[in-house]
């Protein structure tokens, strides 16, 4: 990967890594950033702000920035998400992975809540990257909630990524105890062999897997704007 192909790109990367060396699934996950959010704002909430503006054009480097293939991360509660426009510039990018990350999920409880009611929660994201699935597209869930794990699975995204919420940052990025309870609680009401779970983790902690969650599959690491 290229650090001034990706430098160039309107575009984010949330690195993955594996256990085994077999790998099965991408990379890379790649999601858009918007040059008007403060270089100061933790990534992970910068991508849940009303000013990200994503109109997908950005799809088209993928292949060429990342020719190993990439996970495209598109936020699938928007209610101007155009489905048929998305499939095709995916199609013609040859993008073979998807994840709805953003995810409204990331929001508190009660605002996720209030989402749900409008018809823009996480069960319509769910349901949203469900239908992509159907497309033919290899999915990876993510969900900041046990409920939310156990509803993924229902749909068949055996895939899940757990996030943390906005307010876990309030002091920081989420502490390592607070993401692998987090884990825990997702792993407990799923606890399922057929699902792969992944955890967003730091740089450090991506190169030792001694101290990632033992219930996981694989990690996420924190997004850069360069590769």
């Amino acid at each position: 990967m290229g650090n001034n192909g990706l430098a160039n790109m309107s575009a984010m990367a949330w690195k993955i890594h594996e256990r085994s060396d077999e790998r099965s699934l991408p990379p890379v996950i790649l999601t858009a950033k918007s040059a008007a959010v403060p270089s100061t704002l933790s990534p992970e909430i910068s991508a849940l702000l009303p000013t990200q503006k994503d109109d997908g054009s950005w799809l088209s480097d993928m292949p060429r920035i990342h020719p190993q293939g990439a996970c495209a991360g598109l936020f699938m509660a928007d209610p101007l998400h155009q489905q048929k426009r998305m499939l095709n510039l995916l199609r013609d990018a040859g993008v073979g992975w998807l994840i709805n990350l953003p995810s409204v999920s990331q929001h508190d409880a009660e605002f996720e809540t209030n989402l749900g009611e409008v018809g823009l929660g996480p069960r319509k994201e769910l349901e949203v990257l469900r239908s992509y699935q159907k497309e033919g597209f290899d999915c990876i869930a993510a969900v900041s909630s046990a409920r939310d794990a156990e509803f993924a699975l229902s749909l068949d995204l055996k895939n899940i990524a757990v996030l943390p919420r906005v307010q876990a940052y309030e002091s920081g990025f989420p502490s390592e105890l607070h993401r692998n309870r987090q884990v825990a609680e997702v792993w407990e009401r799923i606890k399922t062999e057929n699902a792969a779970l992944l955890s967003l983790v730091t740089a450090a902690e991506a190169a030792a897997q001694s101290v990632w969650p033992p219930q996981v599959h694989a990690v996420i690491e924190r997004p850069s704007a360069s590769g």
